[in-house]
C-alpha cells in the first residue's frame, strides 16, 4: 500500500462526524501528500492535507502548497454542480464557454485568496496546541500548521473551525478509508 511509504504521521479529525475519503499523491514516484476529505449530507465540511517534509527531495518541480491552494480545493469540491460533468442541454451555455468562464473565475478566486492576510491562531493535534496561520474567507477558513517537520493544511466551513481538533491517524485506520 502506498500509504505505508509516507515518511511521517498523517493528521486526521479527532472525532469525525462525516465520511472520510483519502487520496495519496506522489511527486517523481516519491510520497508527497495525504489528503482526507470529510463529506456529510450537506457536502464537504472539511479537508485535511498532510504534506511531507521536502528534506531529501529536489526542490525542482515540487507542487506549491499553501493555504489558498487547499481553500480552492475545498471550494471546488463543495456542494453544487460542476461544469463538465454532463453535456450541455438546450438553452444552457456551451461547455467550452462554461469551462473558460470557470477557469477565469478560478484564477480570480486564487488571486483574491492570496490577497487575504493570514492571522496567528492555534490548532490542536494530539491534545497539543500548536501555532498556526489562518485565512478567513466568506465560504471557508484555511489553516496551516507546521507539525513534526511536515505541514498540515485544512479548509473548513467557518461554522466548524472552532471545534476542529486533529490527531495522528494510524496506517491501519487510514487503509480502511475509501
Amino acid at each position: 500500500m502506498a500509504l505505508r511509504r509516507f515518511p511521517g504521521p498523517v493528521a486526521v479529525v479527532l472525532a469525525p462526524a462525516a465520511t472520510p475519503r483519502l487520496t495519496f499523491e506522489e511527486v517523481d514516484h516519491e510520497p508527497w501528500a495525504v489528503q482526507i476529505e470529510y463529506h456529510d449530507a450537506t457536502g464537504l465540511p472539511l479537508v485535511v492535507r498532510t504534506v511531507r517534509s521536502t528534506s531529501g527531495l529536489s526542490p525542482r518541480g515540487l507542487p506549491v502548497e499553501d493555504i489558498p491552494s487547499v481553500m480552492l480545493t475545498f471550494l471546488l469540491a463543495g456542494p453544487g454542480p460542476v461544469p463538465g460533468l454532463r453535456p450541455a442541454r438546450p438553452g444552457e451555455p456551451d461547455l467550452d464557454a462554461v469551462l473558460r468562464s470557470r477557469s477565469r473565475a478560478l484564477m480570480s478566486s486564487r488571486a483574491a485568496l492570496e490577497r487575504l492576510v493570514p492571522s496567528a491562531t492555534g490548532v490542536t493535534i494530539d491534545g497539543r496546541d500548536l501555532r498556526a496561520r489562518r485565512v478567513d474567507a466568506p465560504a471557508c477558513v484555511g489553516l496551516h500548521v507546521p507539525w513534526l517537520g511536515q505541514n498540515v493544511f485544512c479548509a473548513v466551513l467557518p461554522e466548524f473551525v472552532g471545534a476542529l481538533q486533529l490527531r495522528t491517524g494510524g496506517v491501519e485506520e487510514l487503509s480502511h478509508f475509501p
